[in-house]
């Protein structure tokens, strides 16, 4: 049976009648509160109940009942145990084991990012479950279902590092400390910190480079000025490997396409809360580097961005709103976009080709050859006049 992937409820205030007894009001999406008098002795208890069964499913049940506090110690626990029975089944990992350990890392999440230590733990359960072959779907079911269930996944995914990345960013980053880069094979998390003495005098877009010198961000100054700034950014190397590549908006068609580069999440706030904003006019750019097996013949490249929807069987669709190619060099291609997601190259096959009839070919093969031969002839005169005249 598969599991719900993010469970919990919110704080309530203890009745005065009772002050040793802690109420609790259960609400979708949260973790119910308990009162502090009583959270130690609950998070020995949660601790007892994720160290005892041995089955990611428990864990889940554990961090996610609606009695508890997940504190710093309790999630630390969670983690560490969910990382040694993914070590220990992997490749035998089934659909409910991959829900129950996304939900809870959804229910961790916010406490995992408190340090580098954890958040790595954190990374690497996320690499156990990152691209899964045929364990997210059960053996009997078609091959569309498994397609559907991975593309899916891969959107789940992508929504609960954006997260994580956030809180990370808020925890790990600090005037001292500017660059916090966390990874794994599969995944590269880069937290940047961007205070107002660094754009202070400066006209030049603000660069990032993420994993490589092959992928950048360019801010435009003009929107960190006089801000303290985090930038998260997220690197999944093989994610686009299972992720949907249906295109919605104008270009969404029957056109065969297919995620042509690295899937790259990218997240700026201020540290004082305030909205970052980018437009037309102040757009973010980033220089994306296509996959080396990417197959660009015949194509046309998209800079698009992950749109969440629910009513999506695949979680989601990739749009071209707000985005759009301003250089290709080689196999970098340079987007320019006025708001922040899931952001990738969609190749898109082009579906009028052109294509040269036999006439044309040999016509076109006759003049290659006589504007060689003309070529060489000239070359020949040339190196003849030098020798007679020297």
């Amino acid at each position: 049976m598969a599991l719900e992937t993010e469970r919990g409820s919110t704080a309530s205030p203890t009745p005065q009648g009772n002050p040793t007894t802690p109420a609790a009001v259960t609400t979708p999406n949260s973790i119910t509160k308990v009162t502090s008098s009583n959270t130690e002795a609950t998070t020995a208890l949660v601790v007892a109940k994720i160290t005892a069964p041995g089955q990611v499913e428990e864990v889940f049940k554990a961090v996610t009942d609606a009695n508890i506090t997940v504190t710093f110690e309790t999630a630390s626990t969670a983690l560490n145990v969910v990382d040694n029975l993914t070590q220990q089944s992997s490749g035998q990992l089934n659909k409910e084991d991959i829900d129950s350990i996304k939900g809870t890392l959804s229910a961790v999440s916010s406490q995992a990012a408190s340090t580098k230590e954890t958040a790595q733990t954190f990374l690497d359960i996320v690499k156990t479950i990152l691209v899964p072959n045929d364990t997210l779907t059960d053996p009997d079911t078609v091959s569309s279902e498994n397609s559907t269930s991975a593309k899916k996944h891969a959107s789940s995914i992508m929504e609960l590092l954006e997260s994580f990345a956030s809180d990370a960013a808020k925890n790990l980053l600090s005037p001292a400390k500017k660059k916090v880069v966390i990874q794994n094979d599969e995944l590269v998390l880069q937290l940047t910190k961007i205070s107002p003495e660094d754009t202070a005098n400066i006209t030049e877009p603000v660069i990032v480079s993420v994993n490589s010198s092959m992928n950048e961000l360019h801010f435009p100054p003009a929107v960190f000025r006089g801000r303290n700034v985090t930038i998260s950014a997220v690197v999944f190397n093989n994610l686009h490997l299972t992720s949907s590549s249906q295109l919605g908006g104008l270009h969404g068609n029957d056109t065969p396409t297919s995620v042509g580069s690295k899937i790259m999440s990218i997240q700026v706030e201020a540290t004082d809360g305030s909205e970052v904003t980018f437009s037309a006019n102040d757009p973010i750019e980033l220089v994306l580097e296509l996959n080396e097996d990417a197959n660009t013949t015949n194509t046309q490249s998209l800079c698009v961005f992950w749109e969440f929807l629910e009513d999506e069987e695949s979680g989601g669709v990739w749009s071209t709103v707000g985005c759009y190619r301003n250089q290709t060099n080689g196999s970098q291609i340079t987007c320019r976009c006025d708001h922040l997601t899931n952001f990738a190259i969609l190749l898109q096959v082009n579906p009028n080709p052109v294509v040269l009839s036999l006439a044309h070919r040999v016509t076109l093969d006759m003049l290659t050859y006589i504007g060689l031969a003309l070529s060489i002839a000239a070359l020949v005169c040339s190196l003849s006049t030098f020798v007679l005249l020297k």
